[in-house]
């Protein structure tokens, strides 16, 4: 077992975001003799190893959590005195499934860089109230139930992550998730389980292609339907499950890219706000999608296709229970020096773009406050 692979979330903590200097840490993977005053000898109860990992010379750390089949218990050991480091727990012999039991158990705060960490084991960053962001670019995989009780997270980049646990968010509060911007730059499959993004405005993953069912959907009650996101952009989507994206009653534009296959039903329910969908124009044939009555079912929503394809999307089923809303890509034109109205779509600078206010003569470009940008062309 590599350490730092392994146990990355311990690596030099304390050199990012929460104030303190740090050393290198010193990982401990044996018992601590008398002069430590760590009595380590249930090290190997239950299939479970301890390990210390040394942080600085004067941190304190008088409790050790054991992960057990996903309960938790404390060590007979938890009152030693002057045991200086972070105490965690991995699980070696694969108990209740887990591959480890991640635990840290120092309070960080702000936002928590860190080069270090190269995954994220089970329960491996939970109750983390303090922390408001995360940037770990080296991290490849988060397990199960990892962000359990991080109530202030707000801002997560993990671009090089391409697996994640289920429940990995805290589906306890899940109406409550406080995360606004959601960076995956490497995520092919997304199937982490249900997740309530409602405060989510901005979720960059180029190169996602599938979405499991109830992934990210917004709070369904009908006083607090509050998801924040404006425009969507999915370069290489295939298939979304049901209920994705449901009641994010502030997007108003989706771009989907060319490998779009299937939309289940319930997807993008109750989004009011939302007035354009567009095909990329290299879609090949049309995707299929969920009963009508319940997916898209905003009021003032138009499809935008491949021209190429546009008698053939009208007449496919359910899209044909929308008919009258169904455009040519063609329609979309390229913006010039004007007045638009609200919601007129154009496009600039390689990009569509969606206005947001009536007698609307900026330009649509980076900076503008009147036009949201949707995609690329």
């Amino acid at each position: 077992m590599k350490h730092r692979d392994y146990l990355g979330l311990l690596i030099n903590p304390l050199a990012s975001g929460d104030g303190g200097g740090g050393t290198e840490p010193v990982l401990i993977d044996k018992n601590i003799d008398a002069n430590g005053t760590y009595d380590a000898s249930s090290d190997n109860a239950d299939g479970y190893k301890k390990v210390v990992v040394a942080v600085e010379p004067n941190l304190q750390s008088k409790s050790v959590t054991i992960q057990q089949n996903g309960t938790t218990t404390v060590s007979p050991d938890q009152d030693k005195d002057g045991l200086s480091g972070v105490a965690i727990t991995v699980n070696v012999s694969g108990g209740g499934g887990a591959t480890a039991a991640d635990v840290i158990n120092r309070a960080l705060t702000g936002n928590f860089r860190d080069t270090g960490i190269t995954s994220v084991g089970r329960y491996g960053f939970v109750d983390q109230t303090g922390v408001t962001g995360i940037d770990w670019p080296n991290c490849d995989s988060v397990g199960y139930q990892a962000f359990i009780g991080c109530t202030a997270l707000k801002n997560v980049v993990l671009d090089n992550c391409t697996s994640f646990g289920s429940n990995v968010w805290d589906v306890a509060n899940a109406a409550n998730l406080p995360v606004e911007t959601l960076s995956l730059a490497s995520l092919v499959t997304m199937n982490w389980g249900y997740g309530t993004f409602s405060k989510l405005t901005e979720l960059y993953a180029p190169l996602l292609e599938s979405i499991g069912d109830y992934n990210i959907q917004a709070k369904s009650t009908t006083s607090t339907r509050n998801g924040k996101m404006k425009t969507l952009e999915l370069p290489s989507i295939k298939t979304l499950g049901t209920n994705n994206f449901a009641y994010f009653q502030l997007l108003q534009a989706v771009k989907f890219g060319p490998n779009i296959e299937s939309i289940a039903a319930y997807c993008f329910r109750t989004t009011n706000s939302l007035h354009a969908v567009i095909f990329d124009e290299d879609t090949a044939a049309v995707p299929s999608v969920g009963n009508m009555d319940y997916t898209f079912d905003g009021a003032n929503v138009k499809f935008y296709v491949p021209d190429a394809l546009l008698t053939t999307w009208k007449a496919a089923t359910n899209w044909n229970y929308n008919e009258d809303r169904i455009f040519a890509l063609s329609t979309i034109t390229a913006w010039t020096a004007g007045t638009y109205s609200k919601w007129d779509v154009v496009t600039n600078g390689g990009a569509y773009w969606i206005s947001t206010a009536d007698s609307n003569t900026e330009e649509p470009t980076t900076g503008t406050t009147k036009w949201s940008r949707i995609g690329a062309v």
